[in-house]
């Protein structure tokens, strides 16, 4: 599923930036046997990565949009200061804003799912936070990726 495999290849770049105490899960992603999906562990943050099912903006081009939403939660009894949230919102921050200044698509090897899409271009399009909601401040980043799936791929 395409949208499946964006999210993995999102969720990888993160887990790339080898944040302590932050655990990066896909909501395309299927929990491992004898997990609940949904139940995390015991952490002081959570970021759940979101590809919404693809828009192609034309007619029968193989161009497609993806709204992607990265959304972190920091647990405040795990970081009272609030520095957590902070440097995960930055490092987090600085990946898409990486994206989002790429000169050509064959730069985001990161986002690339060899035969079924092939990466354009990153437009960051904002988020909301910090918000404080059940013990947690939360950071939602936006994007939409663009780029184009091969012809007959149904996945």
């Amino acid at each position: 599923m395409l949208e499946k495999d964006v999210e993995d290849a999102i969720v990888s770049a993160v887990d790339g930036l080898a944040l302590q105490g932050l655990i990066v899960r896909g909501s395309w992603q299927v929990a491992a046997t004898g997990s609940v999906k949904g139940a995390e562990d015991e952490c002081a943050a959570a970021l759940v990565v979101k590809v919404a099912p693809r828009s192609f903006p034309t007619f029968g081009i193989c161009e497609v949009d993806l709204a992607v939403t990265l959304a972190l939660a920091v647990r405040v009894d795990l970081d009272a200061d609030g520095a957590k949230l902070v440097e995960y919102t930055d490092a987090i921050g600085e990946l898409i804003q990486g994206w989002n200044l790429v000169e050509a698509g064959d730069e985001l090897t990161d986002l690339s799912v060899p035969g079924v899409f092939e990466p354009g271009g990153v437009q960051v399009t904002g988020g909301t936070g910090p918000e404080f909601e059940n013990g947690a401040w939360t950071v939602v980043q936006n994007l939409t990726l663009r780029g184009t799936v091969p012809h007959g791929n149904n996945e």
